[in-house]
C-alpha cells in the first residue's frame, strides 16, 4: 500500500515555473503536456489538435477521434512521455529545449513501443513511423 512521504521528504525545486517555456508559468500537468508553447508545438507537429475548453477526459477523446487511427493511445502515451524527459532533462541536466530532441527521443521509444505491441498496433506504428518520423 502506498504512504504518502512526510513533509520533510518531499522533493522542493528552487522554482516550480515551466522549464520549456519562455513565459515562466508554474508548471501544471495541464500547462506542462497541453498549454506550454513546447509541447504545443510537439502536438501540432503530430497533428494532434487539444479542445482546452474541454474537460480533460473529454479533450482526449475528441483528440482521440480527431485523429481517426486507433494508435492514437500509442502515440499520445509516447509523446507525452517525451515531452516528460525533455523537461527532466532541461531541469535536471541542464540540456537545451529541442523538439528536434524530442522528436529523437519519440522515433526511439515508439521503435521499442512496436518491439511489445500486439501486431496489429505495432504493423500500424511501424507504417505512422515510415511516414510522419
Amino acid at each position: 500500500m502506498y504512504k504518502k512521504p512526510p513533509q520533510e521528504e518531499k522533493m522542493h525545486l528552487d522554482s516550480y515555473a515551466c522549464a520549456l517555456c519562455s513565459l515562466n508559468p508554474e508548471e501544471t500537468c495541464l500547462h506542462l503536456f497541453f498549454t506550454c508553447a513546447f509541447s504545443q508545438s510537439c502536438w501540432n507537429w503530430l497533428l494532434i489538435d487539444w479542445d482546452l475548453d474541454l474537460p480533460p477526459h473529454e479533450m482526449l477523446t475528441k483528440a482521440r477521434t480527431d485523429f481517426g487511427s486507433h494508435i492514437f493511445r500509442e502515440i499520445f502515451i509516447t509523446a507525452a512521455w517525451m515531452i516528460w524527459k525533455v523537461r527532466n532533462g532541461v531541469t535536471f541536466d541542464n540540456k537545451a529545449v529541442s523538439l528536434t530532441e524530442w522528436k529523437i527521443l519519440l522515433k526511439e521509444e515508439l521503435g521499442l513501443v512496436c518491439i511489445k505491441a500486439k501486431q496489429r498496433i505495432a504493423d500500424s506504428l511501424k507504417v505512422w513511423c515510415e511516414n510522419r518520423l
